[in-house]
């Protein structure tokens, strides 16, 4: 079943000891950032087809070592996300692999990929987000090695494949049904309602805000109600789980 994530256009013919020796400095930044992070990472090998690196951080292991994840390699994505999504994350990776191949070699290292999917912890299931940015590319120009970034998802469903560009505006929307990409402009937060969201992440209520930020507690409303529907969520703790998963705070 894993081969079913292999994608003939991301084929790639070797990579010697000296190239994995190479990265090694890599693997030791991101296991210094994941000792400061809630968030789960872990490193893809698209040509050995397993985990390079898993944190220790227990959010993303579903109850394994991180050894025990790195031993199963592809095989975990088999064992821990439902079989009912199991064909939409065939579904994304292809998708993934094949909008990279439209883009120039010299900027697939640009370009982050997002998804929610649920994890099985025992009985339960968690979504997340689910966060792909290629690492290294081989000497074809094909994706090597992908860094994965995993946090709690903002969202009540899975799916919701999309792309961005580092330093870039724009943002890729994937639909399954027609299997097309749409582009469209990522959302823009302005300085006061970060403002608003940022206190009211840290428990100030509406009063609070006001009056830290001298302005009405409608003033303060309308901004909150603005967030809700930029960002496409319900609530103040929807609205700040999406402005940390897309970095707009």
């Amino acid at each position: 079943m894993t081969e079913r994530f292999k994608v003939a256009a991301n084929h790639i013919q070797s990579v010697n000891e000296d190239d994995y020796f190479r990265i090694d400095p890599y693997l030791l930044v991101l296991d210094a950032f994941s000792r400061i992070s809630y968030q789960s990472i872990y490193v893809i090998d698209c040509y050995k087809m397993n985990f390079l690196y898993v944190s220790e951080n227990k959010f993303f292991l579903c109850g394994h070592t991180p050894e025990r994840v790195k031993s199963m390699g592809f095989d975990f994505y088999l064992s821990c996300v439902p079989q009912g999504e199991l064909q939409l994350l065939y579904e994304i990776n292809r998708a993934g692999f094949a909008f990279c191949h439209t883009m120039p070699v010299s900027e697939r290292t640009h370009y982050t990929l997002s998804y929610e999917i649920h994890l099985l912890h025992g009985k339960e299931k968690i979504l997340v987000h689910h966060e792909i940015s290629p690492l290294a590319l081989s000497k074809e120009g094909n994706i090597w090695l992908a860094v994965c970034l995993v946090s709690l998802s903002s969202f009540s469903e899975a799916g919701h494949l999309e792309v961005r560009k580092r330093g870039s505006p724009d943002v890729w929307k994937y639909y399954p049904e027609s299997r097309k990409w749409r582009k469209t402009q990522d959302v823009q937060l302005t300085e006061r309602e970060r403002s608003v969201l940022a206190l009211s992440a840290r428990g100030y209520t509406i009063k609070d805000i006001s009056e830290r930020l001298c302005i009405t507690e409608v003033t303060v409303k309308f901004h909150r109600n603005k967030l809700f529907e930029k960002l496409d969520v319900n609530n103040i703790t929807e609205a700040f789980l999406m402005a940390v998963n897309y970095r707009k705070l």
